[in-house]
């Protein structure tokens, strides 16, 4: 997914968020595995535009996407977005976030990992969580196929490109990972992340 189409996807789910927000306070945005913070800050720079108070709080683990996402922070000077080098399983912030954004990185988990940061995030995460992530399908292989080809990326980036394709979500098997977070159930075995759509609100 462009980064283009993933900030739109944030932003018509942030611009319902704070259609439920009152107070003058900023809607408290966590935005998890952030990588160079290119979406928090498109996301931001189009909410200044328009008056719509939010704040971003972005974590991330990777050193090289925090040295890119440092270098983007310091250009743009948005005091809205704030970079932490923090893992999401062990974060504890201070006050609560009004909604969560997870942006191409559920793919990454396992679907006992996803289970039981949805099941934490509930601890202090008072609205939703998007999941904004890649849809599984033969014809996305294939179009990646066809736009790598000839590009002069190295077989490494090539094939962890298309396996992240192939990572990505189905529908039905996203909603079946929701039921059973809502259940309060696990999945069994400990196989590639269960697949779903491209992006998904949880309420």
């Amino acid at each position: 997914m462009a980064v283009s189409e993933a900030s739109r996807v944030v932003r018509r789910f942030l611009h319902a968020e704070t259609a439920g927000h009152h107070g003058a306070a900023p809607l408290r945005v966590l935005d998890i595995g952030s990588g160079s913070c290119d979406i928090p800050l498109a996301v931001s720079r189009w909410a200044q535009v328009r008056g719509i108070p939010l704040h971003f709080t972005c974590l991330e683990m990777a050193d090289h996407a925090m040295d890119i996402a440092r270098g983007q922070l310091a250009k743009a000077g948005d005091p809205a977005v704030r970079l932490l080098q923090e893992d999401v399983f062990s974060h504890h912030p201070l006050e609560p976030y009004d909604c969560a954004v997870a942006s191409m990185c559920f793919h990454h988990f396992s679907n006992e990992h996803i289970l039981a940061l949805l099941r934490r995030l509930r601890g202090f995460v008072h609205g939703s969580v998007l999941i904004n992530d890649l849809r599984r399908s033969g014809l996305a292989d294939f179009a990646a196929r066809l736009l790598l080809t000839g590009t002069g990326m190295s077989a490494g980036v090539r094939h962890d490109a298309l396996l992240s394709i192939r990572r990505g979500f189905k529908i039905p098997e996203l909603r079946a990972l929701l039921r059973a977070t809502r259940r309060g159930h696990g999945f069994g075995g400990s196989g590639p992340l269960v697949s779903g759509c491209r992006h998904h609100s949880i309420q």
